[in-house]
């Protein structure tokens, strides 16, 4: 794996980690990257902060620090990574569209758009 480039999923639920990371994996073979988790909004910043996250597919409702307040804190970063908002909720989709984030995708639609949205954003920082 290319430890350079990793793709982070931020969720506090772990089978949604879980499972997201056997789509991607299934859907991204031939891209090469790491893939990490993180299960609430501090673990999102600091692995931002300690390594080379290039795309952060965030959950905006996490506990100890919200999406909103991942992305703030993202915002400044010299390696600031692509993010994909991914949540059910439409308002805090419309917030972080608002707010940073690269896309905003609705958890209930089709995981090809999650995979679609993932693949061009790694495209996007080769």
């Amino acid at each position: 794996m290319d430890q350079s480039r990793c793709v982070l999923i931020v969720d506090d639920d772990a089978d949604s980690r879980q499972l997201t990371e056997i789509l991607l994996r299934q859907e991204l073979s031939g891209i090469p990257c790491e893939i990490g988790h993180a299960e609430d909004g501090l673990q999102a910043v600091a692995r931002c902060q300690r390594a080379d996250v290039v795309v952060m597919i965030l959950d905006m409702h996490l506990p100890r620090l919200d999406g909103a307040a991942v992305l703030r804190a993202i915002k400044g970063l010299p390696n600031r990574p692509r993010v994909i908002a991914w949540t059910a909720d439409p308002a805090a989709l419309k917030h972080a569209a608002d707010h940073g984030a690269d896309h905003s995708i609705d958890k209930g639609r089709d995981l090809r758009e999650l995979t679609t949205a993932v693949a061009a954003c790694l495209v996007a920082a080769s």
